[in-house]
């Protein structure tokens, strides 16, 4: 049904077909929003932490890897402890939407407006008149920490709502 594909494991705590609805209600809801859409979507809630650093080559701390069509997910588990699955679908299905488009920007565009129009409609998100400085591809992807990478990921965000502000087409952000 509308091109999500789902995999999750025996021992999950989330059920694929809760995975399917999310993520299809994301993608309607984004796609239209954005004017973009993406087909078919692959989600892969991952059984062990291991199983995700070995499939994505990132950290313990990161949540969701969305690149091309697909999506990685860290344990269903560890994504309630974190800011919940839904807010990981959504985000990472932005970040499928969005990519396209963005492609060849500064890393912190394409991160800033996946956390930014991922977030549920009405959630808090990051102040467009905020001067922050504007994270490097290596805060973003080679981040030491937890600590820092959530920090370079608010910075993202907020340098793309300021700039999204300014320019009014996330398109044109640069």
């Amino acid at each position: 049904r509308g091109g999500i594909i789902v995999y999750v494991g025996s021992l999950s705590t989330v059920e694929a077909a809760d995975v399917e609805r999310v993520t299809t209600l994301a993608h309607e809801t984004l796609g239209r929003m954005l004017g973009v859409s993406v087909a078919p979507i692959t989600v892969r809630v991952h059984e062990t932490l291991e199983s995700f650093r070995q499939a994505t080559g990132r950290p313990w701390w990161v949540s969701s890897v969305a690149e091309g069509t697909a999506i990685d997910l860290v344990p269903a588990a560890l994504l309630a402890q974190r800011d919940g699955v839904e807010t990981a679908i959504r985000t990472a299905v932005a970040e499928l939407l969005v990519g396209p488009a963005l492609n060849g920007r500064a890393r912190w565009v394409r991160v800033g407006a996946a956390r930014y129009f991922g977030r549920a409609a009405g959630a808090p998100g990051a102040d467009a008149r905020q001067a922050v400085r504007c994270p490097a591809a290596a805060e973003l992807t080679l981040a030491i920490s937890a600590t820092a990478q959530r920090e370079a990921e608010a910075r993202a965000e907020a340098c793309f709502a300021r700039e999204y502000a300014r320019t009014r087409s996330w398109r044109a952000v640069r």
